[in-house]
């Protein structure tokens, strides 16, 4: 985790780097999620939206826990929580949202 944050502070100042990350790194992983995205809302599963916005959201929000979770350390609750049950949960927020069944 720590070479992560290392990594992503350095592609922020190099801009050569930058583009080395955005080439082999970034596009490739948004490439899949919006193949899986637009298999889902061509299925039906999904409800249509612009996978091109939300893959990037769906990276913002993570990257964005990740690192809450890292400036949070031992006083927050992703090192209480095990990964299979933050995954679960991570998911569970993406797949069905905050809202109950009643509006």
């Amino acid at each position: 985790m720590d070479r992560f944050f290392f990594l992503l502070s350095e592609v922020q100042r190099d801009p050569e780097l930058r583009r080395q990350y955005a080439h082999v790194v970034m596009w490739p992983v948004l490439v899949l999620l919006e193949k899986y995205l637009d298999t889902r809302v061509s299925s039906g599963t999904f409800r249509p939206l612009d996978v091109n916005v939300i893959s990037r959201a769906l990276g913002g929000m993570m990257i964005g826990f990740l690192l809450l979770c890292r400036i949070e350390g031992d006083e927050g609750p992703c090192l209480t929580t095990s990964r299979r049950e933050l995954a679960a949960m991570m998911a569970d927020l993406v797949l069905n949202g905050l809202q109950t069944g009643k509006r």
